[in-house]
């Protein structure tokens, strides 16, 4: 019967409709995900071979056009523990292979293990076939029962394709892996409560890494505070940095070299410091920035923000659905140019996606090239919008949000209902024991009414042992500098 196999987008990542719309739009048979980040979100199975991660695909999602045919997983047979354990796929259909076989000898059942006998249903109702020796052959297999000996077959793995077409000659490949991004790029309700969580935690880092800074104090321990804070609540930063941005050479300190590796430099008074926060749990990540100033502002620098926080209220009007990010690109700089702050083509206005990687680009390959980067905007993508100023002669302000674009607009993932508090956007001063946020009064933004409730994800989703505290409970800070 069609559509017997349609999942829920409220229980799974994978967007199940819109992979069928673009398979009509490339006029694909089937799609195959095999990297590993395609692999969990179209099967929703996430094993410790992710974490590491492999370059060699490991397992495969397929998905046929004609829905009748049953969607599928191919994986390893040392995966099984994981799929009966908590970590299970909606895909009803699952092939596998055995890599580590040592010994073939049987057994007697062990009747005591509750895992075991679980794990002999899982094979008895979800398992097809025999247990083949890698995943060129369980995939080759898995295509043989699905009736795919023939036509058009989107891979996102073109290494996995060419060995399976050697054992299907009759198959046509087709490089997938941007229309698999296309597919990813609207977020279904599952993906989104996901996304909120990483965002709440990500606030609760950034708050803390505030509420700790004071000249004397080390960027390294903030650094520390921050990661500690994503590992208490099951995720962890994106980078062993913890807090991207500071850097020191020869002992001087940058404030904006992003890529330099030391991160040991002592905070002073009369100096801003430009907090980005990233982390993910389960793969779902968050991205957020603020700046901070330690001491009285310069009014000079002052003129700064007042121009990058009006280019950041400009740059809600665009972001709406069918509009292009190159016109957020213009947006702000309409604005930053009207303000005659220096060297304003300094500033920087990247509305990058944010979901299963840090940063996802929808344009075509290569991704990384000129600004302004152009994609359509759609209902549901979810962004990493940033307004950066790099000149150095007033001095470097940032500004981001996480937000995730709905059909009035962008909403903040950093606003009620999703948190707490308004993670505050403007300039955050700390001027002695004292917090205050420096935003011009004109500046209000439509996207801290937040995101819908139904999208904020209730509780962890992740197992209790994989952190000692809960979202919303008062965590200890870590040195306060010397």
């Amino acid at each position: 019967m069609a559509n017997q196999h349609r999942p829920d987008p409220n229980e799974v990542y994978f967007n199940y409709d819109r992979a069928m719309a673009q398979m009509d739009v490339h006029k694909l048979d089937a799609i195959v995900g095999a990297t590993f980040t395609n692999a969990y979100y179209m099967s929703g199975v996430h094993t410790i071979y992710d974490d590491w991660p492999w370059v060699e695909p490991y397992q495969a999602a397929i998905v046929c056009r004609d829905e009748a045919k049953p969607p599928t997983l191919v994986t390893m047979t040392m995966f099984l523990p994981s799929l009966v354990g908590g970590v299970p796929t909606w895909m009803p259909n699952v092939r596998l292979y055995d890599w580590l076989a040592i010994d073939k000898t049987l057994e007697p059942p062990d009747t005591e293990s509750a895992l075991v006998a679980e794990i002999g249903r899982f094979i008895d109702e979800r398992a097809s076939g025999d247990v083949e020796k890698n995943l060129v052959d369980a995939t080759v297999a898995a295509f043989k029962q699905l009736g795919l000996t023939k036509g058009r077959i989107g891979f996102d793995d073109l290494r996995l394709a060419n060995y399976v077409k050697e054992a299907l000659p009759d198959i046509e490949i087709v490089d997938a892996f941007k229309m698999i991004m296309n597919v990813r790029k609207a977020r279904t309700p599952q993906e989104l409560r996901m996304l909120s969580y990483s965002a709440r935690v990500n606030h609760l880092g950034l708050e803390a890494v505030i509420e700790a800074m004071r000249p004397g104090m080390k960027w390294s321990e903030l650094a520390y505070l921050f990661k500690e804070t994503w590992i208490k609540h099951g995720g962890s930063t994106v980078s062993d940095k913890g807090l991207f941005w500071g850097g020191a050479y020869k002992g001087q300190y940058i404030p904006d070299a992003f890529y330099l590796p030391d991160n040991d430099f002592v905070l002073e008074e009369g100096k801003y410091y430009l907090l980005e926060g990233e982390g993910q749990v389960q793969q779902y990540h968050a991205d957020c920035n603020r700046t901070v100033f330690l001491g009285e502002p310069p009014k000079d620098y002052l003129k700064g923000v007042d121009a990058i926080m009006r280019a950041y209220q400009a740059i809600e009007k665009p972001l709406r659905p069918g509009v292009s990010t190159a016109e957020v690109y213009r947006a702000a700089l309409g604005v930053i140019f009207e303000h005659e702050i220096p060297f304003p083509r300094k500033t920087a206005v990247a509305t990058h996606g944010v979901g299963l990687e840090f940063v996802e680009w929808y344009g075509d390959f290569p991704t990384q090239k000129a600004i302004p980067e152009s994609y359509m905007i759609e209902e549901g993508v979810t962004v990493g919008m940033d307004v950066l100023y790099y000149g150095h002669t007033l001095g470097t302000f940032h500004m981001e949000n996480g937000l995730m674009i709905a059909e009035d607009g962008p909403r903040s993932f950093y606003a009620p209902p999703n948190t707490e508090t308004i993670l505050p956007a403007g300039l955050i001063v700390k001027n002695g024991n004292g917090t205050d946020c420096y935003c011009p009064s004109d500046v209000k933004l439509f996207m801290e009414k937040g995101i819908d409730e139904h999208l904020v994800i209730q509780g962890s989703p992740v197992p209790s042992w994989c952190h000692p505290d809960v979202i919303g409970q008062e965590m200890p800070l870590a040195a306060t500098g010397t």
